[in-house]
């Protein structure tokens, strides 16, 4: 069987570059990596993980609804919920709207809206669950 070794990058399609660059560069931290007229690469060094975002010349314009096929929501792992408070106050300074940290059988989750609506999920796994499913 070959080898994954992680995610390399999400890539997602919007419809207006600049709002989607703030949300990633000045409030997620991520280093613009690349900037072109269509698309940009936002990256976490750290982690290795990139988020891109695209426009198309046909894209279609509704927004977000992680109901349709596709995408129901992009969840990036933070350390602890002191990770997640962390982020709460972030995102306050940036007036950015999210929901506050809940708790569920699988963790700590900390729900955002980047532009356009799509769906950003911050979460602290249960470490048995980490184990359960990871083997960790």
């Amino acid at each position: 069987m070959p080898e994954i070794i992680g995610v390399s990058h999400v890539t997602l399609t919007v419809t207006d570059l600049p709002p989607a660059k703030w949300f990633w560069v000045e409030v997620m931290g991520l280093e613009l990596a690349v900037d072109a007229d269509t698309m940009f690469v936002a990256v976490h060094r750290k982690s290795r993980l990139g988020i891109s975002c695209r426009t198309h010349d046909v894209a279609r314009s509704e927004p977000f609804d992680e109901r349709r096929v596709g995408l129901d929501h992009l969840a990036l792992s933070v350390r602890d919920v002191a990770a997640l408070e962390t982020w709460e106050h972030r995102l306050r300074a940036h007036q950015v709207e999210f929901t506050p940290v809940t708790e569920s059988e699988w963790g700590w989750h900390l729900n955002v809206r980047a532009p356009e609506n799509l769906a950003v999920e911050l979460e602290v796994t249960r470490p048995e669950v980490a184990s359960h499913l990871f083997g960790t």
